[in-house]
């Protein structure tokens, strides 16, 4: 895919007949169209943003450091929505909005302490509340249904399942559901990192140091796409008819030799795969400027 590299690609989505991704060491919104030949800036901040998921009313929800801001794409203007309260030292990280419009997060320590993160909830006026913690990186979250949350903690190399209450947006129970294998390199990092869920349950996972993105199926891998770069940090799973799967890489901690040897780093690339992805929600702020919930 023609689109420039990223130093940390992330938070890859199709939404509003368009995909998005994040280059979020530099601060910067990327979108192309279906086509994927038309990729242009939408706005770039400098500040490290974690996230950027489709809201109501064409909006982006975006996350910096502790902020959440929402974005009109056609302006550039952000709005500031919302502030996590999260001890110091600690920053958002990935998100996903549920079926009912409310946002859920996870936080992350800078140390990467072991259980310091939590999730929390961003309800549709910008409230916040934590709703579980123990968490050390996480990253990816998906929703099966509405009352079913999935996400990576990628530093425990693990995904985790909460039952949610739909209608309250509180977590009943959470659990470790997957323990993910250590990967094709005994010596690499395989650490999951984003996800993406497809219509009959398989769930696509970024294998950071590997390569690849697996498709799990009752925690077993049945697909594997390869890219030709290792550091895979996300996928998401749209277009026109929901079966183009989307691959962000990064950069990190590559000098000047380690990136003229591996020219494919930060690319985001693009595949095909069998069975279509579950749309995601859009995020419904119910009041911010110019957006409405639709």
């Amino acid at each position: 895919m023609d689109a420039p590299a990223c130093a940390l690609g992330e938070s890859p989505r199709w939404a509003h007949g368009a995909w998005w991704w994040v280059d979020a060491a530099a601060g910067v919104l990327w979108t192309c169209g279906p086509g994927l030949d038309d990729v242009r800036e939408v706005v770039r901040t400098g500040r490290r943003m974690s996230v950027a998921h489709p809201a109501a009313g064409g909006r982006v929800l975006i996350a910096q450091d502790t902020d959440l801001l929402v974005l009109d794409p056609r302006s550039g203007a952000t709005t500031p929505w919302a502030t996590v309260p999260l001890p110091p030292g600690h920053l958002l990280n990935d998100g996903s909005a549920d079926p009912a419009g409310r946002f859920w997060i996870g936080s992350v320590d800078r140390e990467r302490r072991p259980g310091a993160g939590s999730l929390h909830v961003v309800e549709t006026d910008g409230s916040v509340r934590r709703v579980a913690g123990g968490i050390t990186l996480s990253n990816g979250m998906v929703w099966s249904g509405d009352a079913r949350l999935l996400h990576a903690d990628s530093l425990a190399r693990c995904l985790w399942e909460h039952e949610v209450d739909p209608r309250a947006g509180t977590v009943a129970r959470s659990r470790r559901s997957i323990e993910l294998p250590p990967g094709p390199d005994a010596d690499g990092p395989a650490l999951p990192d984003g996800l993406a869920l497809d219509v009959d349950g398989g769930v696509w996972v970024a294998m950071y140091g590997t390569h690849e993105a697996w498709r799990l199926v009752d925690g077993a891998v049945r697909d594997v796409v390869r890219v030709p770069t290792p550091q895979v940090t996300s996928v998401a799973l749209g277009g026109p008819d929901g079966r183009d799967l989307l691959v962000t890489t990064a950069q990190e901690d590559m000098d000047a030799a380690a990136l003229a040897a591996d020219p494919a780093a930060g690319r985001v690339f693009h595949a095909r795969v069998r069975v279509p992805g579950v749309p995601v929600s859009l995020y419904g702020p119910t009041s911010a400027p110019g957006v409405t919930r639709t």
